[in-house]
This record gives C-alpha cells, structure tokens and sequence, in this order.
C-alpha cells in the first residue's frame, strides 16, 4: 500500500472516531430486570427494548432517536454513496441454490440479485420449465418475512402440501402452511393432509 493511501485511510478513520466521541446518544432507560439461567441471577436492563418496536411507543421513540444520531453521522460520511453503488455492482448478480428432488419433483431457489428473499421454484425435470411455488418477498410490503427453517425441511413426501417457519422481520416467528399447485398460504396453521 502506498504511504499516501495508509494517510488518508489513517486521516479518515481519526476523524470518524473524534466524530463518534462528539456525538449526543439518547438517554437509554436502565429497569431492574432479572433472568435466571440454570440457577445464576442475570441482570438485563435493557429488556423493554427487546419488545416490539411496532407495538410498544417507548421502543418506537427509542428507535427513532438512535436512528436519527446514526442517520446525522452517516450523512457525513462523503463517500458513503460511493460504498453503497459498489456494494449494490457486487451483490446485483443472479443466485442460485443446489437443485434437490423430493416426491419426484425438483426444487430451486433463487434470487435475481437484490431481492431481499429468494424465491422457490419447482420443476417436473430438471431441465423443465421452473414455476414459482413461493415468493416471500410477497409476504409482506418490506419483503422482511422469510423461511426460518430451510424449506426443504418442510417438503412432505408427496409434495402437496409445504410448511415452514416464517420470520416476519421483526424475529415474531408463525407457521405457515403452503397448499396445493396453485400455492394458498394459510398463517398460524397445521397442515391437514389433503
């Protein structure tokens, strides 16, 4: 490396700590809470943040507050726009899983590059037309929900029905159930075999 480009690197990461060190942090509100693992008492006063910030109003301002602090900084950062268009040229590529057969069906997933989810297609052979058999981008409006479990964990032995663990983003986890070809999805089900 050369001595110019091991300054500027040098130069750049003391700014940002003495930028870090300036910055004002939200007040973060410390309550008396105990958990007990295996007979040791742990202190955990952070707790409330760990509920629902979609639900609960004083983790919804918290969030805010932090976002707002990290956003004031990242806005300083003059090359951030730079990282983030090569970030996006080396992660914008086609991706695919390893094919595997079930029930006399093959399976794939992919992902055209910058979805948040892949999606997963099923095909009578493996040089068949793929048809989509789940897109969880569709699962919700942020694409955030996805399979928790692998999938293919959830494949029964006749393909007709699929189940699998969802996250909604947010780690709430619900069972969803997938029927059928044409793809129902029932939430917070069992399967019924059909």
């Amino acid at each position: 490396m050369r001595p110019t480009t091991i300054c500027a690197l040098s130069a750049t990461v003391v700014l940002s700590t003495l930028a870090v060190a300036q910055t004002n942090y939200p007040e973060s509100r410390r309550v008396d809470h105990f958990d007990e693992y295996h007979g040791t008492r742990v202190h955990d006063p952070y707790r409330w943040l760990e509920n629902d910030v979609r639900s609960d109003d004083e983790v919804s301002q918290w969030v805010n507050a932090q976002n707002e602090v990290t956003d004031a900084y990242l806005d300083t950062l003059t090359y951030r726009n730079d990282i983030r268009s090569r970030l996006t040229q080396l992660w914008d590529y086609e991706k695919f899983s390893s094919p595997f057969k079930s029930a006399g069906r093959y399976f794939v997933s992919r992902n055209d590059g910058l979805q948040n989810q892949y999606v997963m297609y099923t095909m009578d052979t493996l040089d068949g037309e793929p048809r989509v058999l789940f897109d969880p981008n569709t699962w919700s409006v942020d694409g955030t929900n996805a399979p928790r479990l692998p999938v293919r964990a959830g494949f029964g032995s006749t393909v007709r029905n699929v189940a699998t663990v969802i996250t909604d983003g947010h780690a709430r986890e619900r069972n969803r159930a997938i029927n059928g070809p044409r793809v129902r999805i029932e939430q917070n089900t069992r399967l019924a075999v059909q």
